[in-house]
């Protein structure tokens, strides 16, 4: 039983759930209280296989986290030009936060690769809400950091919120490997999974893997000159 109530805040994360549509408001403080949910020990824990390259001999795993947040994209021609059908979506970077992911992938890493497609489809406002309600209630941390792009472009996770003054990189992506084919008919395709190395800072890998979402239309037609697309995504740091 112990076991799947782990799980019970990250439910709630992912499906933005009401604690007192389930009469849970009374008791759920002091079950969660006493519950792991973040910062969990990943020692044993292997990245999940794909294509891309495996991490560095000698480094090991910090973090396993899941991000939240949006694909960004500039088209050059509006949507009232002929030639937006043409036209594809730049990528110009990403935001997201980062929530602690341990405790879920420690106890099942199955489960945690179904969460990214739950995540996508919380609000961004309603999984920053829940998490600090979460943070409240466990008196633990969930809330880890965050991913952006910098002014020069590169990407950037800052995991210094919960961890330490070195726990960031300023990274550079290397490898690049298309996510398995598996969106449904009306949904945004999802997001490449990367490996990326760190130029500056403590973090030296970054592996981002099971997306769900992120992806651009094929074409700039009908679309506005920047927009967001949401996504969600394992993110792996190794230093």
């Amino acid at each position: 039983m112990m076991n799947w109530l782990i799980l019970l805040p990250l439910f709630v994360l992912s499906t933005n759930a009401s604690f007192s549509n389930w009469g849970l408001s009374s008791v759920l403080p002091s079950i969660l209280k006493h519950l792991p949910v973040a910062n969990c020990n990943i020692s044993a824990l292997s990245l999940p296989s794909c294509s891309l390259p495996a991490p560095t001999a000698g480094l090991h795993l910090q973090y396993v986290t899941l991000g939240r947040g949006t694909q960004n994209y500039t088209c050059s021609s509006s949507s009232s030009s002929s030639s937006s059908s043409s036209a594809t979506p730049v990528a110009v970077g990403a935001t997201a936060i980062l929530f602690d992911a341990s405790c879920v992938a420690s106890l099942d890493t199955t489960i945690l690769h179904n969460l990214p497609d739950l995540l996508k489809r919380v609000p961004l406002s309603g999984a920053e809400i829940t998490t600090q309600l979460l943070d409240w209630l466990t008196g633990q941390t969930m809330k880890l950091g965050k991913h952006f792009f910098t002014a020069e472009g590169a990407p950037f996770f800052d995991l210094r919120h919960a961890g330490a003054n070195d726990d960031f990189a300023r990274a550079a992506k290397v490898a690049q490997v298309d996510a398995p084919a598996q969106f449904a008919l009306g949904e945004t395709r999802d997001v490449a999974w990367l490996q990326l190395k760190g130029v500056e800072g403590g973090i030296k890998e970054v592996y981002r893997v099971q997306t769900a979402g992120g992806g651009p239309p094929a074409t700039c037609e009908g679309m506005p000159s920047s927009f967001t697309v949401d996504y969600a995504a394992e993110y792996w740091f190794y230093a």
